[in-house]
C-alpha cells in the first residue's frame, strides 16, 4: 500500500500541477483578453473611419449635386444656334447701340477662324460705350468682344469705336 508520506507528495504534486495549469490558463485568458482589446480598439477606429468617409461621401454628392447646377446654369449662359444666327445679333447689338445714344455707321457680319462675328463702327460718347460694356458683362448671355478700338476726340466727350462681337455658343472651343 502507498503510505501516508507518499499521499501528501502525491497531493502536492496535484495540487502544484492544478496551480500551475490555472496560472498557465490565467495567463493564456489575459493574453486573450488584451488580444481582444486590442481588436476592438481597431475595430472601433474602422468604424469611425467608415463613420467619416460616409459623411465625405455624402459631401462629395451634395458637391457633385452642386457642380451639376453651376454646370448647368453656365451652360444657360451660351448661345445655341436655334436661338441666334450672325444676323438677328447683329440687329440686337445695333439696336443697343442706338438705345445708348451712339450711332452706328456701319456694321457687317464677318467671320474669323470659323466663328461669325459682327464688325462695327460707331461713333457716341465715351459714357455710353461704357455703358455698353457694362451692359454686354451683365447680359444673361455671354458676348464676346475680341476687339475693341476707342479713339476719344480731344476736348470733347465724343469717342469713335470699332468693335468687334460676338456670341458664345455651347460648341464654341477655340473663341
Amino acid at each position: 500500500m502507498v503510505d501516508r508520506r507518499t499521499r501528501v507528495l502525491l497531493l502536492i504534486l496535484v495540487a502544484a500541477a492544478g496551480f500551475v495549469a490555472s496560472g498557465i490558463a490565467l495567463s493564456e485568458g489575459v493574453g486573450r483578453l488584451v488580444a481582444a482589446r486590442a481588436a476592438v480598439t481597431l475595430h472601433e477606429a474602422r468604424i469611425a473611419w467608415l463613420r467619416d468617409s460616409l459623411m465625405r461621401a455624402e459631401d462629395g454628392a451634395e458637391a457633385r449635386e452642386a457642380l451639376t447646377e453651376e454646370i448647368a446654369a453656365r451652360g444657360a449662359r451660351f448661345t445655341t444656334a436655334e436661338e441666334m444666327n450672325p444676323y438677328s445679333f447683329g440687329t440686337l447689338v445695333k439696336k443697343k447701340l442706338f438705345s445708348l445714344g451712339i450711332s452706328v455707321l456701319r456694321y457687317q457680319v464677318v467671320e474669323v477662324k470659323g466663328a461669325p462675328y459682327v464688325e462695327f463702327t460707331a461713333s457716341g460718347s465715351a459714357r455710353s460705350f461704357v455703358i455698353f460694356l457694362r451692359d454686354v458683362s451683365e447680359y444673361e448671355k455671354v458676348w464676346i468682344i475680341p476687339s475693341m478700338s476707342l479713339t476719344l476726340r480731344e476736348g470733347t466727350d465724343s469717342a469713335d469705336a470699332f468693335i468687334r462681337i460676338g456670341y458664345a455658343t455651347a460648341d464654341a472651343t477655340d473663341r
